[in-house]
């Protein structure tokens, strides 16, 4: 994603996160499963649990993703690979795995979800002008913008089916209230 692009990500989905769910905050997180450019939140609600939330850009495209992550272990889940658990259209919720990472998308309609933002060059393959039009700078005020839609809509899909998640696996591993 460009630099333009991850910039207004980041900030409006950090701006939107703390009114949509207060109690994931941001966090620097060292680990060798986390890519440049990600952005990691925590929510920490007792008993050893840690929720996570990570805004994942795309390295080639202008997208980016959203992982949902769970530990019962009081860490950055220590895993081979993310997204750790992949959920088919009639998978169960993984309730018996003690930590993992699984996509937004997962949760909300089984399917590995991204959301875009303009890119002339995909928008119109082939046409060497919009291949230019890719490739110039973009003024932040237009990245702003760009980003206000995409972002709305996942922190509204987070909202309604991440963060339940995270509190029914929070509940799983005995945290109780809020």
């Amino acid at each position: 994603m460009r630099k333009e692009y991850r910039k207004a990500v980041r900030k409006a989905f950090t701006l939107g996160l703390a009114e949509t769910a207060p109690e994931m905050k941001p966090v620097k997180v060292d680990s060798p499963l986390l890519f440049s450019g990600e952005t990691v939140f925590r929510w920490s609600p007792g008993a050893g649990f840690m929720g996570w939330l990570l805004l994942v850009p795309d390295q080639k495209r202008q997208a980016f993703t959203v992982e949902v992550g769970w530990s019962n272990q009081k860490r950055f889940p220590a895993l081979g690979m993310r997204p750790s658990v992949m959920l088919g259209p009639d998978d169960p919720l993984p309730f018996d795995q003690p930590e993992g990472f699984v996509r937004l998308g997962a949760l909300t309609s089984r399917t590995d979800r991204w959301w875009a933002l303009p890119d002339p060059a995909m928008e119109n393959p082939g046409s060497i002008r919009a291949l230019k039009a890719s490739l110039e700078p973009l003024d932040q005020s237009t990245a702003d913008r760009d980003a206000e839609r995409p972002v709305a809509e996942a922190l509204s899909e987070f909202a309604e089916s991440g963060m339940p998640f995270l509190e029914a696996m929070a509940k799983q591993a005995g945290v109780t209230g809020p």
